[in-house]
């Protein structure tokens, strides 16, 4: 039986829910993995699908579909990824959830379901590096 682990990441914003949200609904967050342009489909609404593949890994698509989109307070989507060494066994969830701070925010990100050992590690580091460049001029506070 293969151990699944979660990741659980939180990044503050010098910037309003609103446009955290914004930059989520026009597909930032996900482009922030390092999406070959050409390769990304963004279909933001429940039941919508996306699919990608990585600039760093050619031939390595993930694909998946919004289960649940709450403006300014929560996404919810799929996650497949294949074609490369840390492909999880099987299709994991991301909740990405806002807090409204007034003039800033706070995102926290989990990522649950994913096989322990490499499929774990690589995308902790995956969506840590996402999470650095996610809104870079808005000023992040911090990523814990």
């Amino acid at each position: 039986m293969i151990e699944n682990k979660a990741i659980e990441l939180t990044k503050k914003f010098n910037a309003p829910v609103a446009v955290v949200f914004d930059a989520i609904k026009d597909g930032q967050l996900l482009k922030s993995t390092g999406v070959e342009a050409a390769s990304f489909k963004h279909d933001f609404r429940v039941g919508g699908e996306y699919s990608l593949e990585w600039t760093s890994a050619p031939g390595s698509v993930c694909r998946g579909r919004y289960l649940q989109i709450v403006p300014n307070q929560k996404v919810q989507f799929t996650w497949s990824s294949s074609g490369c060494k840390s492909a999880s066994s099987s299709e994991t969830t991301v909740t990405v959830t806002l807090l409204d701070h007034g003039k800033t925010s706070e995102m926290k990100l989990v990522h649950e379901g994913l096989d322990a050992g490499f499929c774990f590690e690589d995308h902790t580091a995956g969506w840590t590096s996402s999470l650095e460049k996610f809104l870079p001029g808005v000023g992040a506070v911090a990523l814990s």
